[in-house]
């Protein structure tokens, strides 16, 4: 699926939370996000100390400012 995305030049943004080092994506694709990172297709975000379910607020925020920012990248001012 991911693959069907890059294919069609589509931006994508990877939020990980903590996890147990011995198994994470970051770590098992990791050749492939350096292929799209190449590209310009991807950015990836790891927040190391957050649950999966970004249950304290200080974690949360900046979930949400990751993301805000990733959103604003697709905006264009227009004279």
């Amino acid at each position: 699926r991911v693959r069907s995305l890059v294919d069609r030049r589509v931006r994508l943004c990877f939020i990980y939370s903590g996890g147990p080092s011995w198994y994470n994506y970051l770590t098992n694709f990791r050749r492939d996000f350096d292929r799209l990172s190449r590209l310009g297709l991807l950015e990836i975000e790891h927040f190391r100390e957050a649950d999966h379910t970004f249950t304290l607020v200080y974690n949360r925020d900046l979930l949400v400012r990751r993301i805000a920012r990733w959103l604003s990248s697709f905006c264009t001012t227009r004279p």
